[in-house]
């Protein structure tokens, strides 16, 4: 059995994709992701802001990873503050007397964040649509990303595909690689422009901007207005 998101939108902190040492980067694409695999075990009218019920084996199903890894990735969530757990105060405690993972126990999780001055939301539909599509933890991160960077006027992302790298810590040739797989995809449009350099010389530089499918509902009115463009650019972004 499968679980579902248990809210449409969740709201993550804007820091956690500031710069190269922002939370992001320090936790991992996949403390992340399992992270945003919690709000599938989501408790509602809860007193704390979010509140999970779950457990190391069911995480282990919905995330594909090790045991040993679903464990990992929590106490590293834990250590950086992203949640914490009720009762499992020693990490001894995550562990039997033969010295086995206890997978099948029942873990309560808990975040309290909930205001800060800036945040991203997440649609967990789109994010269930990415999964569904075989786009794993790296493009959620940069949807992420992406998101933040489009919370402008415009609705674009201007950052370089270099900066984009060293926030994701990953290459920036497999960021060029996932930008052109959402533009074949028609979730992300992106284009080259050339700008003056910033030092005033006649030169110029060419740079990406980017117009991202950011909402679940917009899948099939971003289609009809991006489409062609994106046909045409597609050859350029390789």
């Amino acid at each position: 059995m499968k679980f579902n998101f248990t809210l449409d939108y969740v709201y993550i902190n804007a820091d956690w994709f500031s710069d190269k040492n922002s939370l992001f980067g320090k936790i991992g694409e996949k403390a992340f992701f399992l992270y945003l695999t919690l709000f599938k075990f989501r408790l509602h009218k809860q007193d704390k802001y979010h509140v999970f019920l779950t457990s190391i084996g069911l995480l282990r199903k919905e995330t594909g990873y090790k045991t040993s890894e679903v464990l990992e990735l929590l106490l590293k969530l834990r250590r950086y503050r992203v949640i914490n757990f009720e009762g499992y105060s020693r990490t001894e405690y995550f562990y039997d007397e033969k010295g086995n993972i206890k997978d099948k126990d029942v873990i309560i999780m808990f975040s309290e964040d909930a205001e800060w001055e800036y945040n991203i939301p997440v649609d967990l539909r789109m994010i269930q649509h990415y999964l569904d599509l075989g786009l794993k933890e790296r493009y959620i991160g940069l949807y992420c990303l992406l998101r933040k960077l489009s919370n402008n006027i415009e609705r674009k992302a201007y950052m370089s595909i270099e900066k984009m790298a060293s926030i994701l810590k990953i290459d920036k040739d497999i960021v060029n690689s996932m930008v052109y797989e959402l533009n074949k995809r028609y979730l992300l449009y992106s284009w080259k422009v050339k700008v003056k350099k910033s030092n005033g010389e006649k030169s110029v530089k060419e740079r990406f901007e980017h117009v991202l499918c950011y909402k679940y509902e917009m899948i099939d009115q971003f289609v009809d207005e991006f489409k062609d463009e994106i046909d045409k650019n597609l050859s350029k972004l390789k």
